[in-house]
């Protein structure tokens, strides 16, 4: 963190002026980077890096877009509170880039007037062109490095300016190392600093080491990390090209002090040690928070140290190496946010023992993790995790910051009204609660939110932090899981929609985190004031499953309904007009067609919607041959009579059958039809055996009984073709009769062929002679076809002679 001096930060002046005048000490510069290469997260395609930054309790940070510049955009230092400190001008047009900067208010031109500053400590952030940064881990090198090579805390680059100018000038991360490294040795370094550079390919440490010499590795992919600044101890390869470094970093000759002592120091096998040289490895400035972090991940096995026994502090460390193999394999993007707030446990448990800190502690201002994608378009290969307060009781909000033009107007402006941070703005007492108690009109900025939630769990752990913590991993989860929505629906949009939906989309995650932490942070404050006899719990919060009771909303306020493909149109059904013959056939009957003019007459208002619906419909007309001994009694001599003492009678069962089929041609309902309004018309294909003897005309007629009441069809017959055509709207019991008469005696009884009497008429009907009825549908069915209907019956026996 920073090298500042708080008797010239503006609205905290006062506040920090007390503390040095009672001989309190000022903040510890203590941040903490994470590492976790994607051979250890349940995404294989995944890693994060990231930082959370510690300076005071209530710092004000602020999230926003730094818009690109044209030629010659010139970056500014007031790290040194000198307006003729570091500067350096860009030579072509800079690159937008996200932000989590410091209020103006806390940087202030007293050489003129004190006039606020605007580009303080970027702290984190991506450009355009997907480059990530987090500045910066300050470093603590040995005393003796000062002696060969001082920093330029006159003019050096130092971390107010680091952000700004890796992300505004560099399209990759390596770009970035280099642009810093030469700004170091032409420029020198205000202080002593790691930076991590990233992009959708690669991630970077970047360790500037003294004055004028740095170096930088490519982190590994087979270890993680959790690095408190404490001068971890890792190998630095010079010879490794991914190993990049300043000329002179080992050179003997600019180690060398005054009075002629080398400081550099050598490995086992007597190449230079950089990590050595440069800085103390078993430093306990930050061990606590080291182990927490290691704890954390599981990865304490083979660090030495030890803890007093009654304080907990940590009184000894060895082995405290930078890299390590964690637990486990499959971390989440929830995990490494969590990693940020790890407190420990057991005997470093730093809510129990006030000795130890851990990786979250009271005093951070903001956090941020960046999950980066390998492979992808690097507009969209990182998500930024952004909390604007301690990690402990924040929530990190997602944001593709590569694409954003825009932030949400929650997330406060540079300029925004500060009044809210209070006088005591790091102190960890009652003055905190105080100001967090207060509602107002800071309420409607996630800034403010997200350090009076901390500052009322911290101070009221006992009562408030469990409930609450759970209430904000809950939200946390959502934000995670609905986030991965909406990264799916990024990448499938079109390229040209990508900038506006991702900034709509980052609104949406702000504005639904707000109002969930708003929320929260009322019912807080609510219950401080009130009854704490139980300790408190969200009204939002579901305890049975662990997650939110009113769904967050985040995904669905961005991604589009997705609308199912229309239905294809329903094609109505058919009601067919081809009747379908089956039956029983011996000596009377080889054959049938039956034909009527609109079937579609005969349904239900029922079956006419289910026709609507793609239900067909269709006839079957069943002819069954019967043995007169079948036949009731008085069906037989009700047809005898009306056949007037036939020569031949044959008996018949004809049936009618309404049959419906679904829409994938399987039946679903039949019922039989008894009459209809239209009849029907039936032709009967004749045996062979029926025809007349030679000498003989045979005239035949077709009757039908119906409540012993007979009927006669006139049917006409075609004697070419050996078939009777009759018209039917009624199905029982039918006879075809037939009356013989020899040649001889036709020609004797001439004059009765003119009869119009077909029930009497002996003459041979003519082909064409007309039906009764004006239907026009023939469907024919051979012998032997077998009736599916069930209905009313039109039966035929037999009597021949």
């Amino acid at each position: 963190m920073r090298f500042a001096h708080w008797l010239k930060r503006g609205v905290v002046a006062l506040a920090a002026s007390a503390l040095v005048l009672t001989g309190s000490p000022g903040p510890a510069k203590a941040c903490t980077q994470l590492w976790i290469p994607d051979a250890y997260t349940a995404d294989a395609n995944t890693w994060y890096a990231g930082r959370v930054e510690d300076w005071a309790c209530r710092y004000l940070k602020i999230f926003g877009v730094e818009p690109a510049h044209e030629n010659g955009w010139t970056y500014t230092s007031y790290e040194n509170w000198d307006s003729n400190g570091f500067t350096w001008t860009s030579e072509g047009p800079t690159y937008r880039y996200t932000y989590a900067r410091d209020h103006s208010g806390q940087w202030l031109d007293e050489d003129n007037g004190g006039v606020p500053q605007f580009e303080a400590y970027s702290a984190a952030g991506i450009n355009e062109k997907g480059v990530s940064c987090s500045a910066t881990l300050s470093m603590y090198p040995r005393d003796t490095v000062s002696d060969v090579d001082p920093f330029n805390e006159d003019s050096g680059i130092g971390e107010y300016n680091y952000a700004s100018i890796i992300l505004g000038e560099s399209p990759t991360a390596r770009e970035g190392v280099q642009l810093i490294g030469s700004l170091v040795e032409e420029h020198g370094a205000y202080s002593s600093d790691q930076i991590l550079i990233n992009d959708s390919t690669e991630s970077w440490l970047l360790c500037v080491c003294s004055g004028h010499q740095w170096f930088a590795v490519q982190l590994p992919e087979d270890m993680a990390s959790i690095n408190p600044n404490m001068g971890l101890y890792f190998d630095v390869d010079l010879s490794d090209p991914n190993v990049l470094h300043s000329k002179n970093i080992v050179d003997e000759a600019t180690l060398t002090d005054a009075d002629g002592t080398c400081i550099l120091q050598h490995k086992e096998d007597g190449t230079p040690d950089v990590m050595l040289t440069y800085f103390d490895p078993d430093s306990l400035g930050s061990a606590s928070r080291f182990l927490i972090g290691r704890q954390y991940f599981g990865a304490l096995d083979g660090v030495d140290y030890t803890l007093d026994e009654t304080t907990h502090k940590v009184t000894s460390l060895r082995n405290a190496l930078m890299f390590f193999v964690p637990g486990r394999s499959d971390y989440t993007t929830f995990d490494a946010i969590r990693a940020l707030a790890a407190r420990g446990s057991g005997d470093l448990d730093a809510n129990e023992y006030s000795a130890l800190t851990g990786v979250g502690r009271d005093d951070s201002a903001e956090t941020h993790i960046f999950e980066i994608h390998r492979g992808q378009d690097p507009r969209v290969a990182t998500v930024q995790w952004t909390a604007l307060s301690r990690d402990e009781f924040s929530v990190a909000i997602p944001t593709y910051s590569a694409l954003l033009t825009d932030v949400n107007w929650r997330y406060g402006k540079l300029d925004m009204d500060p009044t809210h941070i209070g006088e005591n703005f790091y102190d960890r007492d009652n003055a905190d609660v105080k100001t967090a108690m207060q509602a107002g009109e800071w309420d409607n900025y996630l800034p403010f939110v997200m350090i009076d939630l901390n500052d009322l769990a911290y101070n009221n752990r006992a009562n408030v932090a469990t409930g609450l913590r759970a209430y904000l991993d809950a939200v946390q989860q959502a934000l995670v899981e609905e986030h991965a929505q909406v990264g799916a629906h990024l990448t499938s949009l079109p390229e040209d929609q990508w900038e506006k939906f991702a900034t709509d989309a980052a609104n949406a995650a702000a504005e639904c985190t707000w109002v969930k932490c708003e929320g929260v942070l009322q019912e807080v404050r609510e219950y401080l004031a009130g009854d704490q006899s139980e300790p408190f719990v969200a009204s939002d919060y579901d305890a049975e499953t662990g997650g939110l009771v009113s769904e967050l909303g985040y995904a669905a306020s961005v991604i589009p309904e997705e609308k199912p493909d229309p239905e294809p149109p329903v094609e109505p059904g058919t009601a067919s007009s081809a009747i379908a013959v089956a039956g029983t056939y011996g000596d009377v009957v080889t054959g049938a067609t039956a034909s009527l003019d609109d079937v579609s007459a005969l349904l239900t208002d029922e079956e006419r919607a289910r026709l609507e619906e793609g239900h067909d419909f269709s006839l079957i007309l069943t002819v069954n041959e019967l043995d007169e001994a079948t036949v009731a009694s008085g069906e037989v001599s009700a047809l005898t009579k009306l056949a007037k003492n036939p020569t031949g009678i044959d008996y018949l069962d004809l049936a009618l059958t309404l049959r419906e089929t679904d829409a994938d041609g399987n039946e679903c309902n039949s019922r039989a039809i008894s009459e209809l309004t239209d009849p029907l018309t039936i032709t009967l294909a004749l045996h062979e055996g029926l025809k007349a003897p030679s000498n003989t005309t045979r005239a035949f007629s077709v009757l039908s009984v119906h409540d012993l009441e007979a009927q006669d069809h006139e049917a006409t017959y075609k004697s070419a073709e050996h078939t009777v055509t009759f018209s039917a709207s009624r199905f029982s019991t039918y006879a075809v009769a037939h009356k013989d008469t020899t040649k001889k005696d036709t020609a004797q009884k001439a004059p009765a062929t003119t009869s119009t009497n077909r029930k009497s008429s002996s003459r041979t009907p003519e082909t064409g002679d007309p039906l009764t009825n004006n239907t026009t549908i023939i469907a024919i069915v051979g012998a032997g076809a077998l009736a599916l209907a069930v209905g009313c019956g039109l039966r035929f026996a037999s009597k021949k002679e």
